[in-house]
């Protein structure tokens, strides 16, 4: 039963010495994550143009709900092209 007792493995275990540098590294490794980062002018235009198209957005779709006069330019282009206005597949 001592045999396969936790306890009795966990004493076996040594201490390990760590590689040299290894903090060093560890510290390089983090400024460098640092320094890869987006500058504010940059995340600054991003979200400005976002905002931009987002407005643009939102007043395109306000002044899209008149449907006759896009139901005018619809029509106009269908005839111009020669298209079928109709949702009918098949014509008697």
């Amino acid at each position: 039963m001592k045999e396969t007792d936790p306890t009795n493995q966990l004493k076996r275990i040594k201490k390990v010495s760590a590689p040299p540098f290894l903090f060093t590294r560890i510290e390089a490794k983090i400024e460098a994550r640092e320094k890869n980062r987006l500058p504010i002018s940059w995340a600054f235009g991003g979200s400005l143009a976002l905002g931009i198209l987002l407005c643009l957005n939102i007043f395109l779709i306000i002044n899209s709900s008149e449907p006759n006069h896009q139901n005018n330019q619809i029509n106009s282009v269908a005839d111009a092209l020669e298209l079928n206005t109709s949702n009918q597949l098949y014509y008697e």
